[in-house]
């Protein structure tokens, strides 16, 4: 007979899992309060068929969902927010919102979840500097994103350095951007940083060293694997265009 220490092992490992891939709020209420048979189903419905249908076919089948319905993760979102309005689920339909543009409503949900004992919340924070930023207040995205760094000093995000990387571009501070660009490049997983570089770079006359680092960016992406060649397609068109 299985042990009650085994079964709240696995429980526990579940909602860990579920909580960090952003599964529905309902599976944390099956999987606490039917300790036996829905920890089974989280693993049955949302774990081994994840598995066997395997990314390719997951990826398609939400290009295909996000095509046929733009909104409905949006609604989805929504309806957990209005069931349990948590900062996880604030954040999930503000994401959403920037996905869809609505960059006014991200907003709002954003400082939402930051509130009390999550006021300086880290993520939520970087997600409301990116709203600012898509919505074209750079002033207001660089501000956010200083509170993050004072708050949070041990925060490390490529998200954030690229982030700030940008505004300051925007503010057209372009030495500060060209520097924290290469800086950047080195660690940032994938080719947006140096691809924001090369395209700084041709913006303010280094066009040989442009067409060098696009140059490098095509050879990367034409070397790598699969699926790192189908995530960098933007900046490799971008690359071969101007290499």
């Amino acid at each position: 007979m299985v042990s009650y220490g085994l079964i709240l092992l696995v429980q526990i490992a579940c909602m860990i899992h579920a909580g960090r891939t952003g599964r529905p709020y309902f599976w944390f209420m099956i999987i606490l309060f039917v300790p036996g048979l829905g920890v089974l189903a989280y693993l049955a419905v949302e774990v081994i068929r994840g598995l066997l249908r395997g990314r390719t076919a997951a990826r398609l089948s939400r290009t295909v969902s996000v095509g046929l319905d733009p909104t409905r993760q949006y609604r989805e979102f929504a309806r957990a927010v209005e069931t349990l309005p948590s900062v996880a689920n604030l954040r999930a339909l503000a994401d959403e919102c920037v996905r869809l543009g609505r960059h006014d409503e991200a907003i709002d949900l954003y400082k939402s979840a930051l509130t009390g004992m999550h006021e300086t919340e880290p993520y939520a924070m970087l997600g409301l500097a990116m709203a600012e930023f898509r919505k074209g207040d750079a002033d207001a995205a660089g501000a956010t994103l200083d509170r993050l760094f004072a708050a949070n000093p041990a925060f490390n995000s490529a998200e954030a350095h690229l982030l700030a990387a940008r505004i300051l571009e925007a503010e057209d501070r372009l030495p500060e951007a060209l520097s924290a660009y290469e800086r950047l490049s080195a660690t940032y997983p994938g080719e947006e940083a140096k691809g924001r570089m090369a395209l700084l770079l041709q913006r303010t006359g280094a066009e040989q060293r442009a067409r060098a680092i696009f140059a490098e960016i095509r050879k990367s992406v034409e070397r790598g694997p699969a699926f790192y060649r189908r995530a960098q397609r933007e900046w490799y068109e971008i690359a071969r265009r101007y290499a």
